[in-house]
C-alpha cells in the first residue's frame, strides 16, 4: 500500500514489565528510575521504548528514516494503551527516491500527550 499527503496510520500497544526489562537487557540501558514501580504498580517505560511505536510504520511499510526527532511531554508506563497517530505531511519525488514526511503523536489511554515526534525517511518501494 502506498502513502499519501493526509493519510493516518493508527497503532495501540500495551508495553508490559517485560517488555521494559527486555528493552533494557537488548539495550544495555538501565536506570533506577525505570527499575522500581510507582503506587499503581506500573513502572516508567524509557523513552526510546515508547519512541518505537512511532517507527513502526517504517517497517509497515518499508520506509528507511533519516531523521527522527521526538519531544518527550509526559512519562510513559507499562500496562497502559498508548495510541501513536502518524500523520503523513508530505510525500516528495526527488533524484528517483520518494521523500515522506510523518508528524507522530503518542497519546496513553488517558488522553495525555506523551510524545510528538517527526519523522523523515524514504520510501522503498
Amino acid at each position: 500500500m502506498r502513502l499519501n499527503k493526509g493519510d493516518e496510520v493508527i497503532y495501540e500497544r500495551v508495553f508490559t514489565e517485560k517488555d521494559l526489562k527486555d528493552y533494557a537487557e537488548n539495550a544495555n540501558f538501565w536506570g533506577k528510575h525505570h527499575e522500581s514501580p510507582n503506587d499503581k504498580g506500573e513502572y516508567l517505560l524509557q523513552g526510546l521504548l515508547t519512541a518505537s511505536l512511532t517507527n513502526k510504520i517504517g517497517g509497515d511499510y518499508d520506509i528507511l528514516m533519516y531523521r527522527m526527532e521526538f519531544d518527550f511531554l509526559k512519562k510513559a508506563y507499562t500496562n497502559r494503551k498508548l495510541r501513536c497517530i502518524n500523520v503523513v505531511e508530505n510525500v516528495e519525488n526527488k533524484n528517483n527516491k520518494n521523500f515522506i514526511d510523518i508528524k507522530s503523536d503518542v497519546y496513553d489511554e488517558n488522553g495525555d500527550h506523551l510524545l510528538h515526534g517527526i519523522l523523515k525517511g524514504i520510501l522503498l518501494d
